[in-house]
This record gives structure tokens, C-alpha cells and sequence, in this order.
């Protein structure tokens, strides 16, 4: 029964499955195409990661330096507050800024320090926008553990 199909078909089992082993070219060339566009596709995203990287290692770095200098402004004595006014130029662990302290007097007991920080353009970085940190400071009456 089984040679009776075979001779009806006309070819013998195997002969067809052997002719079709392998590729053709075009489904190479469609395989290398979609090889490509997904290799491309994955080049893309690592260089936006990696720019969003840098820009988030310098907006860090300028959080860094508005509380440091935040912190010293904060600790200073009240009656040399006013020597602290006017831009320096400034680096804190590798980020050049421009540092600018504002000093208003609100009442005689009571100063409002401005702090900018701008960051300096760098070569190969982007420019950050300026950050600004406003402290209220008031005189402190002495104090007197006898009293």
C-alpha cells in the first residue's frame, strides 16, 4: 500500500525535503535587514541613555554645591552675612559654577540671602539652568542660662 501511494505521487519520500535544506538568499537578505534595523534601533537608545546620564551627573553635581554653600551661609554668624555679597567663581569636586549671594535686609534682626548657583558651560556638557536658594536668617538675642 505504501508503494502504491509512492508511484501515485510520482517521487519517492525524502527527495522533496532534501531539495528545500537550507536558505536562499532572500531570506538571508530579509534576516540581515531586520538585524540591522534592530542593532540601529538599540545604538539609539544606548546614546540617549547615555546623554541622559551626563546631564543627570551634572544636575546632581549642582545640587551638591547649592547645599554645600547653602550649609555655609546657614552656619555663618549673623554679622558676616553682609562680607558674603557679590559672584565668585567657584569649583566643588570637579564642577566649575559661578556663585552669587544677594544680601537684603528685612528688618534689623532679620536678612534674606539670595544664593545662585550657575553652572560654568564646560566643554562637551550641557548648560545647566541656574538654581537659586533663598535663606531667612534672624539675629539671636544672648543667651543666658542664669537668667
Amino acid at each position: 500500500m505504501n508503494r502504491a501511494r509512492r508511484r501515485v505521487h510520482g517521487r519517492s519520500p525524502g527527495v522533496g525535503a532534501r531539495a528545500r535544506a537550507g536558505l536562499s538568499v532572500v531570506e538571508v537578505l530579509v534576516a540581515v535587514m531586520l538585524f540591522g534595523v534592530a542593532t540601529t534601533g538599540l545604538a539609539a537608545m544606548t546614546f540617549w541613555v547615555g546623554t541622559r546620564a551626563g546631564v543627570a551627573r551634572e544636575a546632581n553635581q549642582r545640587a551638591d554645591a547649592v547645599a554645600e554653600e547653602g550649609d555655609l551661609l546657614a552656619s555663618m554668624p549673623f554679622d558676616s552675612l553682609e562680607s558674603q555679597g557679590g559672584c565668585k567663581e567657584r569649583a566643588y569636586a570637579g564642577f566649575a559654577y559661578l556663585r552669587c549671594v544677594r544680601v537684603d535686609e528685612v528688618a534689623g534682626d532679620r536678612r534674606r540671602v539670595l544664593l545662585t548657583v550657575a553652572p560654568m558651560a564646560q566643554a562637551g556638557s550641557r548648560s545647566l539652568a541656574p538654581d537659586t536658594l533663598q535663606l531667612e536668617r534672624t539675629r539671636t538675642a544672648p543667651w543666658n542660662p542664669l537668667q
